[in-house]
């Protein structure tokens, strides 16, 4: 499974580089990867945009499926309990089936 370490949201808009709130419906995610077949361990990366959550897995509009792990911390001092409030979007409006 891909894993992403160190990580925040960012708006889909590509031009924005500013965090985006964990409620933020068009998301993309932004992190340091782990065993991702076209990057390397350790690699910045941006997803594309999160279409989809099921069981702790954010999955892509091309069906790439990533777990998170520890959050940026500049980003959680922004948004206090980001990954609570990003499953709890993601439960709400992203889940399969």
């Amino acid at each position: 499974m891909i894993r992403i370490e160190n990580w925040s949201i960012l708006s889909e808009d590509k031009d924005d580089k500013k965090y985006a709130p964990p409620e933020q419906y068009l998301f993309c995610i932004t992190g340091i990867v782990y065993g991702h077949p076209k990057f390397q361990d350790g690699e910045p990366v941006k997803t594309g945009r999160i279409s989809r959550y099921n069981n702790g897995r954010f999955i892509t509009v091309n069906k790439t499926e990533y777990v998170l792990g520890s959050v940026n911390p500049e980003y959680e001092s922004e948004y206090p309990r980001a990954y609570g409030r990003l499953v709890n979007m993601a439960e709400k409006y992203l889940r399969e089936g």
